[in-house]
């Protein structure tokens, strides 16, 4: 869309991988690979725009003209965005950085690599693009290890919103770093 600012952070690249050292011949497929493959990364700018997220699996980004924008979701947001069900929306004068995703509270696995590693791209963006970010939408951090990472890369419990009890916000702008489709199950 082309209220969609989007900005290039990364490039897919190839990583060589060494074979693994067994005790036996028998190497699990899985590790028969000889390389890894890092897909692009970017993050997109919506100006006046909104996000809807289930406790869950999915998470929905719409531009000012409430058009689906499917790079930058989770699971099935075109369920969750025609859901005669869901909340009304909750509007925010500020900048979010949004980061929900599906099973985005689900583990330590996808918090790590799902979540906290896609902060890299809102920091990059903001810094390029000279923007505050007001807000960080999670989908939900009731954990001691969420708690602990977010301090760990300061940012206060002041500027955190959980998407479980604010499922659908509307921002002056929103950022959404890309979701990273080889980690976890996003």
């Amino acid at each position: 869309a082309s209220d969609v600012i989007t900005i290039n952070l990364y490039s897919e690249s190839l990583t060589e991988c060494l074979p693994p050292i067994i005790l036996d011949d028998n190497l699990h497929k899985d590790f028969q690979h000889n390389y890894f493959r890092s897909s692009a990364a970017f993050a997109s700018i919506l100006p006046q725009g909104q996000v809807l997220a289930d406790p869950i699996l999915t998470s929905a980004v719409l531009n000012a003209k409430n058009q689906l924008i499917p790079e930058l979701c989770s699971g099935h947001p075109e369920f969750l965005i025609s859901s005669n069900h869901h909340s009304s929306v909750h509007e925010i004068d500020e900048t979010l950085a949004f980061l929900s995703v599906r099973w985005g509270n689900g583990g330590y696995f996808h918090w790590m690599f799902d979540v906290v590693a896609r902060l890299d791209l809102v920091q990059k963006v903001s810094e390029i693009e000279k923007i505050k970010v007001d807000k960080f939408v999670f989908t939900h951090c009731p954990n001691k290890y969420q708690i602990d990472s977010l301090e760990a890369v300061v940012i206060p419990a002041d500027k955190i919103i959980e998407s479980f009890h604010y499922p659908h916000l509307k921002a002056k702008q929103v950022i959404v770093p890309n979701i990273t489709q080889e980690f976890g199950i996003s």
